[in-house]
């Protein structure tokens, strides 16, 4: 994605953490020549006036197509099958946001100033960085208090609250600048609707691991092993953030470390599947439905 392969030689074989894997590791004389050519033909025509429309297009029906064949990513990146039940997901998804916007935003904007939507840079694929859309839940200054809020995750492994790995992750579930409002969004998962934009450009997939922020991927490790697979903390940024996935379905508000959000997003990682995709979007409606869903 960076082309830094045309700015410095790259050996090639490097250490690592990460276990070799049969079905991710290609050598060039394997990949597909329709990928490298569609691939190629997309890098050409974006840098083109007018012709740059054709590669847009090409970009919103396959989001993998920026992404160099050779470049190993989850398998679940480069699915088109994948790709269409996210289009058609996201079409119905903005059909409901767009009955719901008017009263919504009456209802956000009569109880605090400030914006209807709430805007956030997070890390997408690979750490691409991308604006993540919701309804807004919390007060219009709520990035600025939030240091005076208290982070209520624990780190199971030692029970120590103060430890690093709370500042990858922060929850509290009375959190003072959730308005009356926003705490009936988030229990119906309302103010996420505004995502199904970024699943129709690309940036999400209705089902996928959760899109952390930035400060929080500056907190990552390499030494921190997950899995017999050896996987860290910068696994789950090769699979495209989801609107779901294994964390929603499971109570999201019930997990009160980084490890357990960890183990959901490289379970979801580990076992990918359409089949298993669509399983997850049938748990993810029925979970709306639940009195007792883990939304906050």
């Amino acid at each position: 994605m960076t082309n830094l392969a045309h700015v410095f030689p790259v050996e090639p074989a490097s250490r690592t953490n990460r276990a070799p894997s049969k079905k991710s590791a290609r050598s060039q004389k394997q990949t597909s020549r329709l990928a490298m050519t569609l691939y190629r033909l997309y890098q050409s025509l974006i840098k083109i006036p007018v012709l740059c429309v054709i590669a847009y297009l090409m970009y919103f029906l396959y989001p993998a197509i920026e992404l160099d064949p050779r470049v190993p990513v989850h398998p679940s990146v480069r699915s088109f099958p994948k790709r269409l039940i996210d289009i058609i997901g996201s079409i119905i998804g903005l059909a409901f946001t767009a009955l719901l916007f008017i009263p919504l935003a009456i209802a956000i904007k009569i109880e605090s100033a400030g914006p209807v939507l709430f805007k956030q840079k997070r890390a997408g694929l690979m750490s691409k960085p991308f604006a993540i859309w919701k309804f807004r839940s919390m007060v219009k200054n709520a990035e600025i208090l939030k240091q005076k809020v208290t982070n209520e995750i624990a780190d199971l492994t030692d029970g120590n609250t103060q430890s690093a790995d709370n500042a990858k992750f922060f929850k509290n579930k009375k959190d003072p600048r959730i308005t009356k409002t926003g705490r009936i969004l988030r229990k119906t998962s309302l103010d996420e609707f505004p995502q199904f934009w970024n699943i129709f450009i690309g940036d999400m997939s209705l089902i996928g691991t959760r899109p952390p922020t930035f400060a929080e991927v500056g907190l990552y490790e390499i030494e921190n092993e997950y899995t017999d697979s050896k996987m860290t903390e910068w696994s789950r940024l090769d699979v495209r953030p989801g609107l779901s996935g294994v964390w929603q379905v499971s109570g999201r508000s019930t997990v009160r470390s980084f490890e357990e959000v960890m183990e959901f997003d490289l379970y979801y990682k580990q076992n990918w599947s359409l089949r298993y995709d669509l399983w997850l979007i049938w748990k993810t409606v029925m979970v709306l439905f639940e009195k007792d869903n883990g939304a906050v």
